[in-house]
């Protein structure tokens, strides 16, 4: 049996809601004339002020082929324009779904992928780990899912958050002496933990600019502890079984596009499961264990956590009030 929480079981259901019914993935923007989805990315164009403002730094340009006409795609990184747009790929994905995580409370942090991809991970108060979360895939604690499913050939995976900065790489390979350390030739590793460091001290310095001497020193006691225990859980390697939601390829985005980017699949099994799960995530392949020490199973929470907040908002709390509620009565078990 799973030793899963209630926390992760909630986390489970927030990415699940997140991909099946708040966010959209966009291969070609619908068309603004006809509403026809049969458009084509032909090209890009410079981003307007306004787009600018919303930190669009990337415009592409679609053509419909039903009726001939132009339309923009800009490519938002402003995580608050996107909870208005809700659609993009995985950068806009990740970035609003970071959001969402720390407005209900979980320490969260964008991991970028210089092999181009970005997820999440959350610090998990019952774990006492980060774990990783995907939410383009609706995948939860599956780290090895790049590696071994898509088949990427990983290089650096960094991790940003508010207050800190890491290396979090080795989390997402079984081998990273023998294949991925030879790969990472972009500079010496030296440098790296020096440029790494450097950028770490400089968000610490910049979320403690608030506080008052004793809670900076108890802030940065605190954020020095859980560094050495991540850094040991990282050098340990994953020791653990495949779970059957790694074993398969990319499942968001056009199939000739995965393919095109090789993330389709490692091996022919993994692409024939990918093809199958398109556009449902990994959430359709996980099996449901019941947990052993809260005596659910996962598909429970979500009724539990629909009843929770049905019974907060009729007490008179605001649907968002009852929400952070039930997040924070969850991190207590």
């Amino acid at each position: 049996t799973s030793s899963e929480s209630y926390e992760l079981s909630f986390m489970k259901q927030l990415v699940r809601w997140y991909k099946h019914v708040f966010f959209s993935w966009t291969n070609a923007p619908r068309c603004d004339h006809c509403h026809s989805t049969n458009t084509k990315i032909i090209g890009g164009a410079k981003p307007t002020p306004e787009e600018e403002y919303f930190l669009a730094h990337q415009v592409e340009v679609a053509q419909c082929s039903s009726c001939g006409q132009q339309m923009r795609f800009p490519r938002y990184n402003d995580p608050a324009k996107l909870l208005e747009t809700r659609t993009g790929r995985c950068g806009e994905w990740a970035n609003c779904f970071t959001l969402i995580c720390r407005s209900l409370g979980y320490e969260a942090r964008h991991v970028h992928d210089w092999t181009d991809h970005v997820w999440t991970e959350i610090f998990s108060d019952s774990a006492q780990r980060w774990i990783h979360v995907d939410s383009c895939e609706a995948a939860v604690d599956s780290p090895l899912m790049y590696e071994t499913g898509w088949g990427k050939k990983l290089t650096y995976c960094i991790g940003f958050a508010r207050d800190h900065v890491v290396d979090v790489t080795r989390r997402y390979t079984k081998e990273f002496e023998k294949e991925l350390l030879p790969r990472r030739t972009a500079c010496k590793e030296e440098e790296l933990k020096h440029a790494v460091s450097a950028l770490d001290e400089f968000a610490l310095e910049r979320s403690l600019v608030q506080y008052t001497a004793q809670q900076i020193a108890e802030r940065r006691k605190h954020m020095e502890h859980r560094a050495s225990e991540e850094k040991a859980q990282l050098e340990v390697g994953s020791i653990k079984a495949l779970k059957p939601e790694e074993e398969v390829g990319r499942t968001s985005g056009d199939a000739a596009w995965r393919e095109q980017r090789g993330e389709l699949g490692a091996t022919k099994a993994a692409k024939q499961k990918a093809l199958e799960c398109s556009e449902k995530g990994l959430d359709s392949v996980a099996k449901t264990e019941p947990s052993g020490d809260a005596g659910y199973t996962s598909e429970d929470a979500q009724a539990m956590i629909r009843a929770r907040v049905a019974k907060l908002m009729a007490d008179g709390l605001t649907a968002n009030d009852a929400l952070l509620k039930v997040l924070a009565d969850a991190k207590k078990k």
